[in-house]
């Protein structure tokens, strides 16, 4: 009997030290937003520190945007913080808001969950090409959008590059840039270097090109050739098709 409440003590002291140590684990854990809390003003297209400091956060961390001061929230980043804290670096991508807000989770607990205290600025850039800037895909002869937004512009010059820009194709001399984009058939020119830049006319340093290459790549084709029609076929025959095709 002692031998078995000795057990009995021994399993009891031994739960209520893994639930003081747990509680007292989840007390001490805490986040804080740092960047951005309120008032900034960024770019879309720049690169900004979103960066918090924190207590007993070693582990997963996520990372949510909002551009309605927090009635919704889209997916930005997830990732490792360090037990004090840390930063991630963001492509902000091209939106715009007077509203937006930051929020940053702990993933193992949360409930351990900050967000900027007041809203901040996303603004567009005075003069940036919108797309392609970077990881698209286009096939020869596919008509696809060149993007932008200027106000600082009344014409502009668009080229093409299929060597990561050491040298650059024409497009168009002179297209109105309040037009906001332009239809551009995609030339025999496949590559997965290319980039495109946009040049004010009246001012050759005012420019702006694709962030990251994107790929222009021939058009695939296929045929099918077996079978293709007139074949009599029997319940339970193995019959193989075949086809041929180009860039599959």
């Amino acid at each position: 009997m002692r031998r078995g409440l000795f057990f009995k003590k021994a399993y009891f002291f031994s739960y209520l030290s893994l639930f003081i140590f747990t509680a007292t684990s989840l007390r001490s854990q805490s986040i804080t937003l740092v960047t951005p809390n309120g008032g900034e003003v960024w770019e879309a297209n720049s690169t900004q520190t979103i960066s918090w400091t924190g207590s007993g956060i070693s582990g997963s961390i996520y990372i949510e945007y909002s551009l309605n001061d927090g009635l919704s929230w889209n997916y930005l980043y997830w990732g490792w913080s360090d037990d004090n804290g840390g930063s991630h670096s963001w492509d902000i991508p091209f939106i715009q808001s007077a509203n937006a807000k930051v929020r940053v989770t702990y993933w193992n607990n949360q409930n351990v969950v900050d967000i900027s205290d007041n809203v901040f600025q996303i603004v567009m850039p005075a003069f940036a090409l919108v797309a392609p800037n970077g990881g698209e895909t286009y096939y020869v002869g596919e008509v696809k959008n060149i993007q932008w937004h200027t106000t600082a512009s009344t014409s502009l010059r668009l080229q093409y590059s299929v060597d990561n820009g050491a040298s650059w194709l024409n497009i168009s001399n002179n297209v109105p840039a309040n037009l906001t984009s332009y239809q551009w058939t995609v030339p025999n020119n496949p590559s997965y270097f290319c980039k495109v830049k946009i040049t004010d006319v009246d001012n050759n340093t005012l420019n702006d090109v694709s962030n990251n290459c994107f790929i222009i790549a021939p058009e695939p084709t296929i045929e099918l050739t077996y079978p293709n029609g007139g074949e009599v076929f029997q319940v339970g025959d193995t019959v193989d098709i075949a086809w041929t095709g180009t860039d599959l």
